[in-house]
């Protein structure tokens, strides 16, 4: 069971391959349910979903929309998009197998390729809880998180956003969206990409990334704060999610 909680779409631009995407009606999915209803073909019209799904939680703990990326960027297979971070952060453009957010340029960037992957093998809560990790690090970037000098700083970062999607997850658990089945999942699918033990690495590991998961679904945004003390990314109780 995972169901989409919001028709609404976040104020900004869906682009597909840099061009602009045309607006479609939202799938009848049998008893309401994402799992199994979007074929790959369909995948740039679940990530609306997905994009709307996580902009409604950004609405509840930021009503001003500072929070919220200059366009998210939908790229295709065979396709590639010219992308801030590219040459600076990154090393080659953003392709059908991408998933970052860029402070360069503030966009973030999905490839559907990557999308449908973590949609058939973890369910249709994984694409979006990893959206949500996205918007982690935009919410970083907004509360003025410096970019990581070191591998420690850009675990620290990494396992911050794992604590946001835990947030977003809570508030999908709140709102009835996802039950405790897919709340273990995502917790395997987050396992699942963790780094390995290494120096050098710049991820967390298999039990960080759930660990700190279960902070944020467990204690809500204002924990996660504790990941970069310095600069927090919520400053009020009342706007984290519970």
């Amino acid at each position: 069971m995972f169901r989409a909680i919001t028709t609404g779409l976040l104020a900004v631009a869906i682009l597909i391959g840099g061009s602009a995407a045309s607006a479609t009606a939202v799938k009848a999915c049998p008893l309401d349910e994402l799992d199994h209803c979007y074929t790959r073909s369909e995948m740039a019209d679940f990530a609306r979903i997905a994009v709307a799904m996580v902009g409604e939680f950004m609405g509840t703990i930021d009503p001003q929309n500072e929070f919220a990326p200059s366009a998210v960027y939908l790229i295709e297979d065979q396709q590639t998009v010219s992308d801030g971070c590219e040459g600076f952060v990154r090393d080659r453009m953003a392709d059908a197998t991408s998933y970052f957010y860029c402070p360069a340029d503030n966009g973030i960037y999905l490839g559907l390729t990557q999308m449908w992957d973590f949609y058939v093998s973890f369910g249709a809560a994984a694409p979006v809880i990893g959206l949500a990790h996205e918007f982690g690090h935009l919410i970083q970037h907004a509360v003025g998180i410096p970019e990581p000098e070191s591998f420690d700083e850009a675990i620290a970062l990494e396992n911050q956003a794992d604590c946001v999607a835990g947030a977003f997850a809570a508030h999908l658990r709140d709102e009835g969206s996802i039950n405790k089945t897919e709340v273990k999942n995502l917790e395997k699918f987050l396992r699942s990409i963790g780094a390995a033990e290494r120096p050098g690495r710049d991820h967390g590991t298999p039990a960080e990334r759930a660990n700190a998961f279960r902070k944020g679904l467990r204690d809500g945004l204002m924990a996660c704060n504790s990941f970069v003390n310095q600069h927090p990314i919520s400053k009020n109780a009342q706007r984290s999610a519970r």
